[in-house]
């Protein structure tokens, strides 16, 4: 029973030294070679975990000028889900979109390209509204 516990007390020793030079290193490490292991960890773990790519703004419809407008003639069955579209499309606040809804027929969006009064004509059709564009 003694050698047991001269060994595991020696597997302890030999661990507890190996972890104190580590940090030995790694602590001058720092000092004179101005090295940061937190940043080397965290390039580690991007590398693992690439996370969301940026979208390209090249790509996808830019917003242009165009002679087109685009009418809301019917919000349909579901108005909530027109409102929140119309939020997200346009970028207004609740009472502005409800507004909007409301007092059918108006013009929600003017002066737009082809692409983009088809994407949203496309979009506010999807949720159950009915649109014109003029």
């Amino acid at each position: 029973m003694l050698k047991a516990l001269s060994y595991i007390d020696f597997d302890y020793l030999f661990l507890a030294v190996i972890v104190f030079v580590l940090f030995l290193v790694l602590f001058v490490a720092r000092k004179v070679f101005n090295f940061n292991m937190d940043t080397v960890i965290v390039s580690i773990f991007k590398k693992i975990f690439p996370g969301k790519k940026k979208v390209n703004d090249s790509v996808g419809i830019k917003k242009s000028t165009g002679n087109k407008s685009l009418v809301l003639l019917d919000a349909g069955n579901n108005k909530a889900t027109v409102i929140a579209t119309l939020r997200q499309i346009m970028g207004i606040d609740l009472p502005t979109a409800q507004n909007m809804v409301n007092n059918v027929p108006t013009a929600i969006l003017s002066n737009i390209s082809d692409k983009e009064a088809d994407i949203n004509k496309a979009a506010l059709e999807f949720v159950g509204a009915k649109l014109e564009i003029k």
